[in-house]
Parts: C-alpha cells; sequence; structure tokens
C-alpha cells in the first residue's frame, strides 16, 4: 500500500495558524492504494538511519492526545522520495510512503481525490488546510491536540512571487515560486500553516468532491504579511506519482458515486472491511466530515 508524501526538509516548518484558530473534524492523508503523500522534509532523519521502525502512520484521530478505539497505526515499508529535491524551499518536497499492510475504511478513515494535471485552482479558490501544528509562532497545540483547520484562498504564481520580494532585507536573495509549487492565503497575513503542519494536507472542493490541491511545503514565519504558504502542487506530480502507482487514477471530473454506493452498502458494519476501486479515490462534498484522518508520526 502506497501514500502520497509531500515536504522533506529537518527545518522549520509551516503550520496551521489562525489568529483565532479553529478545531477540524476532517483531515487528509490517505488515498485508494495502501500509500500516503507527505512532504520529503518530513523524512529527513530516514536519509540519515534508513531506520524505517522509527516511522508510524496513525489513521482515524481528531485529537493526538485522545486517539480514540477507533485509532489505527500502521508500519512503514518504504520511502520514497523525489530525485530533484535539495533541501528547504526547493523542488521536489514530495515524497511517497508505501505502508507495512493495507487499510481499511471506515466512517473515520475514507480516500481523497488526487486532482489529475488538468484540474485548475484559480486565484481567489478558497481552499483549507488542516494539521495539528503551532497555533502561531512558538504557541503549541495545548493538549487534547485537536485537529484544527483554517481557510485560505488560491494566490496566484506571479503575485505571491511579488509578495515574497516585497519588504526583502538588504543582500537577501528572493524566493522563486516555482512550477510545482502552489501559494495559498492572505497578503495581510493572519491565517496560515504553521511549525508543525508540514506534510498535511490542502483541499479544495471541486465539482462537488474534495480534491489535495496541494501539501504543505515551506513559508517564512507564520502568518507574516506579504508571506502566504508555499506547498507542493500535486497536479504537478502526477506523472511520477503514477511511475510507482500504475492502477492510480487521478480525477478529471471528480464523481462521488461510487463512495455513495459504498457508503450505503458499509453502513452499519462496525468494522467493514470493503476496499474502493482504484477509479472510487474520492470524497463528496457532503461527506467532508468523514475525511481520511492521517498524521505521520515520528516515534
Amino acid at each position: 500500500m502506497f501514500i502520497v508524501i509531500v515536504p522533506i526538509r529537518c527545518t522549520q516548518d509551516a503550520g496551521v495558524q489562525d489568529i483565532q484558530a479553529t478545531r477540524a473534524k476532517w483531515t487528509y492523508r490517505s488515498n485508494q492504494s495502501p500509500a500516503t503523500v507527505t512532504p520529503p522534509h518530513s523524512f529527513c532523519h530516514v536519509s540519515r538511519f534508513r531506520d524505517l521502525s522509527q516511522y508510524q502512520v496513525l489513521l482515524g484521530v481528531t485529537q493526538l492526545s485522545n486517539p480514540g478505539p477507533q485509532a489505527c497505526c500502521l508500519g512503514v515499508k518504504q520511502i520514497i522520495i523525489h530525485p530533484t529535491y535539495e533541501g528547504q524551499t526547493s523542488s521536489g518536497d514530495i515524497a511517497l510512503v508505501q505502508l507495512s499492510r493495507k487499510v481499511h475504511y471506515s466512517d473515520l478513515i475514507l480516500p481523497i481525490c488526487l486532482p489529475d494535471a488538468s484540474v485548475k485552482f484559480p486565484p481567489g479558490k478558497v481552499c483549507w488546510v488542516t494539521g495539528w501544528g503551532n497555533l502561531r509562532n512558538s504557541v503549541i497545540l495545548p493538549s487534547p491536540q485537536t485537529l484544527q483547520k483554517v481557510k485560505v484562498p488560491i494566490i496566484g504564481t506571479k503575485t505571491c512571487s511579488e509578495l515574497y520580494r516585497t519588504d526583502m532585507g538588504d543582500g537577501l536573495t528572493p524566493r522563486i515560486i516555482k512550477d510545482d509549487m502552489i501559494c495559498a492565503g492572505y497578503q495581510e497575513g493572519m491565517k496560515d500553516a504553521c511549525k508543525g503542519d508540514s506534510g498535511g494536507p490542502m483541499v479544495c472542493l471541486v465539482d462537488q468532491s474534495w480534491v489535495l490541491a496541494g501539501i504543505v511545503s515551506w513559508g517564512e514565519g507564520c502568518a507574516n504579511k506579504n508571506r502566504p504558504g508555499v506547498y507542493s502542487r500535486l497536479t504537478y506530480y502526477e506523472n511520477w506519482i503514477h511511475s510507482y502507482i500504475p492502477d492510480i487514477e487521478f480525477v478529471k471530473e471528480p464523481s462521488s458515486r461510487v463512495l455513495r454506493d459504498w457508503w450505503q452498502v458499509s453502513k452499519g458494519q462496525k468494522h467493514a472491511e470493503v476496499h474502493l476501486p482504484a477509479h472510487a479515490s474520492c470524497l463528496s462534498g457532503s461527506s467532508v466530515m468523514l475525511f481520511s484522518l492521517c498524521l505521520l508520526i515520528l516515534m
């Protein structure tokens, strides 16, 4: 089973921050095959120690300090880091993680759509970011560590690049927003991902289905003015992901029909072990609260 994983760096992460942070009931991190998407900087220690036993994937939780009886903990079989990744703010901030066994879907663990390269996320489109990172600079999420969410609009690449050139210190090199990156947030700051949110999902509603538009990658501080969050753009990596997971299907026009059919069949079954086919990798808009809840934890 593969998981799509994105940020890789070991330095400061970007995380979900809101001046008034809100509880979230869902987050992403799993698709139909036993794999996950996340940033490679989340796995910097793997290249150092090559000890996969140090990593586990936790599914089906919203509170880290209180996982609950439906929590599912899986081991990691393999991690594949994108070959172009060179460190903080570089391209290629994505990795694939193969799980040790298959994931059985439930009311708290469901797949999300991966968008085809034809799917566009125009400036101004409202999306959501979730995570268990800091509430603001140097303010950690207190127990029971309830999953947080923040609403952010997409920012065009040109505008994002201009913002990162604003108010630069003397002698500093401008940040470059590359083709495999997508920006979201507010020019005035105030709401953003923050330290500890790296690898978390940015999801957008497309044709009544939730799709994974980006993965928390980098930024300058948390919710600073003229410094929106920068995410790994999933559509850019369609061919690379497909080369390792040939049977995966990227959606052009997400449909929730198969998921609804599966939900009707499995309704009332406490531990239904029904596997969705490859083409049923979408969550419908009405099922947003049933998003796959997954956290990659360093042991």
